[in-house]
Formats: structure tokens, sequence, C-alpha cells
């Protein structure tokens, strides 16, 4: 039952301090929650519905799609977790508009800019005057002026209405005929292809107005695109080594090691025409050309805003920043690679060498859990240097991963003893290894040293790699010591889990309900942190603007009711996401980041256990809000018709008598209703607590209410 709870955490989009100083800010919200971020989704949907009857001539239902469609995403984006506000690249861009439209005051007044926690290179604006752009960009341009040519791009954008114009094509090419009545669906795709490309040009085209009004380099518009063609590469090129894995007994074999890595390829003679992006080169010969036509002259300024030393500092946060979101995803191999080019600048820095080590034990649980594709896959997919650690984390075998992760998780660790967290990860690696050997691993009288196989391709024995690599802590009492203890937990546990589960199943096959599942771990639960509860209509027959209106009234009607309804059974409710405006502070906002990071990274390890660095931050929270309880709540209603069944239709026809039972049934939709409710205990980082239900019946509020009701009551019970 826990990968399928795990799994739920993905339906659920802070700062504290690290218990050990570790020379690294995380990149938070800061200031007064601006509107875009306390406004109701449903709120939003009808201010823009107004506003865009007056702006094209699309039909009502028309309007409403495009209207709930683009706000649906905006809300995701803000209130998810994913976009931030008042931080420093924030700040810093917004600034960079500031410049930009120093000569339109009341367009700047329309725009602001947001920060989106990817690493991918990307930029956009919506039809509401927000642009967003990525943690990614912001770390792979090279100058100021780079970055502000992006923004003078999403600007012209957002002028020139290139989002509604796009909706007005599709609906147009889709669903109207006229001069699109004869093509075919390739040929309708391809339009719309078109039409987005030539929107493009035409935002770079205007764009260097706001650009060189400001006084940027014409220069870095060139480099800027070469940017953007090579978003997909790393912060910087350089040769990857494995030395530090190395010493007098191992040495990695040349089996495991790329012989050259593949070329950085060219991309912009690419055929665009199935891309909604003219390729570069095309892009860079227009805006040539329209630079040869007009006054181009500027004070060629690279930086304006911020001098290059304050770019490069800000630039450092960034990339440091985009190590810990390397980390949340799972992508432990790019991970390796920036840790290791950042190392060079910054040798003796606590916080990367914390995320080399959350790395290879993030590549040991993945491995040991039939999960190595989730950051190995596709090494001949990748360019440049980073291929060869692609290439070694693909052919390096899954118990290999483990015995180096383990190994040097061990011998790196003797000089950050004091350190809390990096402690619980080698007590957790060396846990894991054990679970995934043979108790016979530890072999003392494997004595002799690894010489690795430079002139041939020979893969390496795996009973002498794992043997090997651990030749010198064979030595070691210690380690002797703590790998017998951990073995012993291990074997313990396993019995446990066993007999539980024998048990269980014996439980289970006299007492299963269908659709019903509980685990009530929890006891004397009066304090809760909660994510207001999330509520999704589903229901095919209607239109998509009216179910996602019915989803966001139902959820802030549930979010009400739970805390009338915990209110009734002695449980205190803090909210971190508070739908209601006046509620909402930056300061929570950040815990709940936080916390919905945490749950993302936990929901990649699917009944494992996995020890995250954001874990590192949770005990802050629990004395914050002095609770150690975490709760979530999720609500749905699925809706369809009754699809024909010819078998029920041929014995009603066969009686007169069973017609009207069949068009009953035909006519009648199918409705199915689930409820979730999961709480996780902080300090041990697992599911103390859940209630899941299925039913197949209409929404019934009073069915909710006591449903959740006894949730809450279940929690504050006594034993």
């Amino acid at each position: 039952m826990k990968p399928f709870l795990l799994c739920l955490l993905l339906y659920f989009f802070a700062s504290t301090s690290a218990q050990v100083p570790d020379n690294f800010t995380r990149i938070t919200c800061a200031g007064e929650m601006p509107e875009d971020f306390r406004t109701a989704f449903s709120e939003k949907y009808k201010q823009d519905v107004k506003a865009n009857q007056n702006e094209t001539e699309l039909r009502k239902k028309e309007v409403q799609e495009f209207a709930v469609l683009t706000n649906y995403h905006n809300h995701n984006l803000l209130t998810g977790g994913s976009a931030l506000y008042g931080d420093i690249v924030s700040v810093y861009a917004n600034e960079l508009l500031d410049k930009l439209l120093a000569q339109k005051p009341q367009l700047r007044e329309k725009l602001r800019v947001y920060t989106i926690k990817s690493n991918h290179v990307n930029a956009y604006s919506s039809n509401q005057g927000i642009i967003y752009i990525t943690l990614g960009l912001v770390g792979k341009v090279k100058t100021e002026a780079q970055l502000a040519y992006v923004l003078a791009h999403e600007i012209s954008h957002y002028t020139n209405q290139h989002v509604l114009h796009a909706f007005e094509n599709q609906k147009e090419v889709w669903s109207r005929g006229g001069s699109y009545r004869d093509l075919n669906v390739e040929e309708r795709r391809l339009s719309t292809y078109k039409y987005s490309r030539e929107s493009e040009f035409e935002a770079d085209k205007e764009a260097l107005d706001y650009y060189l009004e400001a006084g940027y380099s014409s220069g870095d518009i060139y480099t800027g695109f070469d940017v953007l063609l090579h978003g997909y590469l790393p912060i910087a090129e350089q040769k990857y080594s494995w030395q530090y894995l190395e010493n007098d007994s191992l040495k990695i074999s040349s089996y495991y090691l790329i012989d050259s890595v593949a070329s950085i390829k060219d991309n912009d003679a690419v055929d665009d025409e199935l891309l909604t992006h003219p390729n570069i080169h095309k892009r860079k010969e227009a805006v040539t050309a329209e630079l040869k036509i007009r006054d181009s002259s500027s004070e060629n300024l690279q930086f304006v805003v911020k001098g290059r030393l304050e770019f490069q500092a800000l630039q450092d946060q960034v990339h440091f920043e985009m190590v810990n979101t390397f980390i949340r995803s799972g992508n432990y191999v790019s991970a390796l690679y920036h840790i290791q080019v950042l190392q060079r600048r910054f040798p003796d820095h606590f916080f990367l060498k914390r995320m080399e080590l959350m790395s290879w034990y993030g590549m040991q649980k993945m491995s040991s859990n039939l999960q190595k594709t989730l950051y190995s896959t596709g090494y001949r997919k990748v360019e440049g240097e980073q291929q060869a650690v692609y290439y070694f984390a693909s052919k390096m075998p899954k118990r290999g991963i483990n015995i180096l992760a383990t190994k040097y998780i061990w011998e790196s660790t003797h000089t950050m003893a004091k350190d809390s967290f990096v402690t619980t990860l080698r007590r957790q690696s060396l846990t894991h290894l054990a679970n995934a050997v043979k108790k016979d691993f530890l072999v003392e009288s494997y004595t002799y040293k690894f010489s690795s196989n430079v002139k041939k391709k020979r893969k390496p024995k795996k009973l002498d790699f794992l043997k090997i690599a651990f030749v010198e802590l064979f030595k070691d009492s210690i380690f002797n010591a703590a790998y017998h203890k951990a073995y012993e937990e291990v074997e313990a546990e396993r019995e446990t889990e066993e007999e539980e589960y024998t048990t269980g199943s014996n439980q289970l096959s006299d007492s299963y309900v269908p659709g019903v599942s509980s685990y009530y771990g929890l006891s004397d639960v009066n304090k809760l942190l909660f994510l207001s509860p999330k509520f999704y209509r589903i229901d095919l027959r209607k239109e998509l603007d009216k179910r996602l209106i019915a989803s966001d009234k139902q959820a802030t009607d549930l979010n009400e009711r739970s805390n009338h309804l915990s209110a009734l059974a002695g449980v205190d409710l803090i909210s971190l996401d508070k739908p209601s405006a006046a509620d909402k502070t930056t300061d929570a906002f950040n815990d709940f980041v936080l916390i919905r990071d945490w749950l993302r990274e936990e929901a990649l390890y699917e009944g494992v256990g996995f020890y995250s660095y954001a874990s590192n931050y949770l005990d802050g929270i629990r004395q914050k809000y002095d609770t150690d309880y975490l709760g979530l709540n999720y609500v749905s209603h699925y809706t369809e018709k009754n699809q024909f069944n010819g078998t029920y239709f041929f014995l009603s026809v066969m009686s007169l008598y069973g017609i009207p039972f069949y068009l009953n049934w035909q006519i009648r939709p199918l409705h199915n209703l689930d409820y979730v409710f999961v709480v996780f205990d902080l300090k041990k980082g697992d599911v103390g607590f859940y209630d899941l239900k299925t039913f197949p019946a209409k929404y019934k509020r009073d069915v909710i209410n006591s449903h959740m009701y006894n949730s809450f009551n279940q929690l504050n019970r006594e034993r």
C-alpha cells in the first residue's frame, strides 16, 4: 500500500536553518506576497473573461476556455510552490524590467517577473502580464545583456498578445474551416507551427526597441542565442575526474570509462518545419538584417543594473540552487558533474560536499530498488564532457554503484563526524549495503590489489570488484563492527516483516473490503501541519472551465470544513497554504515550498525510506510549529457516461420488460468518489496514518464530512 500512498504525493504541490552551517542559502520568497499568489483561481478567471471579451472576436465559450486554461496553469505555478517571488533572481529580473521599460511606465505597471525552480533554460510570458524565468536560464547566460534580451523578447510577446492570438489561430485552423477547410491533420498542425514561428520572429524584432534603448550591446544578442541553442548543456565544459574514488587498493577499470565523449552538435541548420520555434541560425539572420536597417548604436554595455562581479555572485547562488534542484529531482548524474565543476572554484565548500554524498547515496538507493534507469538512461544522447558521467553510471552494475557509494561515503566523512546529517547519511548507506549483499561480503582474506585494464575493454568480474573495493576497510575494526551491526538490524527487520506479512495476509482474507484501506498507526495527535485539501471534479460531460471552477470552489469549501471538523475532533490544524488571501504569509509559504519539495522527493522513492537532503530542514519545521505530523487530504469525483453494452442491449430486447431498465442504465452516468487522508510522521520521515476509500457514488457533502471527521477523530483517539 505504501507505494500507492507515495504516488499520491504528486497531487500536492521555508526557510529554516540546517543544524550545521553549510555555506548555502536557499533561494526563497521574500517581502509581501503579491496579489498573483493571493487571488483565488475563480476570481482570476472571471477577470480574464471580462477583459478578453473586449480584445478578441472569439466566441464566448472559446473566451472562457482560453481564460480557464491560462489561469489554471498560472494558478498551479504560483500556488503550488514552483514559482518564487521577492527572491534574489526575481528582484534582479524586475530591476531589468525597470531599465528596459524606463520610457514606458504604463506598460511597466502591467508586468512582473517570477522565478521558476527549474534547471531547464526557459522563459515565457502569460496573457496576464506575468513573465516567468527559470533558474537554468539565469545560471547559463554569460552576461546581464543576454538575460535582458530574453526579457525584452517576452515583453514583446505580451504587448502583441501572442498567447491569445495563438489560441485564436488554433481555433481557426482546427475548428472553423475557412481557408483551412481542405487541409489534412498534418497540414493543419504545420500551419499552427508556422504561426508560432512567425510570432517568435516578431518578438525578436520588437525586442530590439527595448534592448537597444536601455544601452545594451548588440553583440550579446548573438551570444545569447547560442546560450538558448545549447541550453541543455551544463554550466561549463570540464573533463570529469574519477580520482576521488580511487586509492592504492582500487582503480576504476577502463571498462567503465568512455574513450571519448560525443562532440557538441551545432543544430543551427535543423529543419524547423516541425518546430514551434525557428532555428537559431534563422533568428540570428533576421536580427542581423533588422540591425542593419535601424540605428543600432548603443553604449555597448554588457552590465547595466549590476556590475560583473555582482552578477557573478548572484549566478553562483543560482548554480548552488541548481545543484539542489538536480538532487531534489533525482538527477544525480548531472548533479555529480555540476558539483565537480563548482568544486574547482569552491574546493572546500561544505554544501557541495554534502551534495556529492547525497548524489552517491541517491544512486545507491535507486540502484538497489531496480530504478537505475531513472538516473542513467540514454548516455548516447548526451553531448560533451557530461557524457562521461552518464557512461559510467550506465556501465557500472547496480551492486557496483551500491559498493562505491558506501565506500566513498564512509571514507570521506571522517572529518564531518559532527554533522548530524552526514552521520545519518553514513549510517543509512551502510544499512542499505547490508540489505543488498550477503553476510559473507566481508571477507578479510581478500588482500590482493586491483589493477585497471587500461588496454582491453574487458568487463571485470563482479565478485572481485565488490570485495576488492573494501580491501582497506576490512582492516578498520570500526567499519567491521558498524557493518555487522547494520546487517543484524536488517536481518531482524526482514524476519519481522515476513511475520507481519504472513499475519496480515490471513487477516486480509477474512476482513477485506473493496475500495477501503486504512492504517491508524498514530494516536493522541492534537496538532497537525496541514496542506489545504485538494478537490478534483472530473466530469467528462461538462466543459473544462466548468469542471475546473467547480473543483476550485469545492476545494475552498473543503478547506473550511476541515478546520471546523478538526476542531470538533480536538485537532489543531496549521495550514501552510491557506486559500484565504488575508491569511497568507511569506514565511508560511516558504515553509510550504520546503515541505512540498520534500514530498516530491519522497515520491521518487516508493516504499524505500529515502533520507533526503530536505530532511535536514525538517527538524526546524517541527520545532517551529511544535508538531511532528503533516497531513494531506484529497477528494476526487469522477463522472462519465455509460458505454454501450451489446450484451445488456440484446438481453433487454429479448425481454420487453427489460428495455426500461436498460434505458435507465444507459442514461444514468457512472460516478466514482475517492477520499484520501494521509499523515506523515516528520520525525521518522514515513507515513504513520492513512485512510483511503473509494465509492461508486455521487459526491455528497455529508458523506465527506463524516469520513473527514472520522479521520481526525482516529488521529486524536487514545490508545
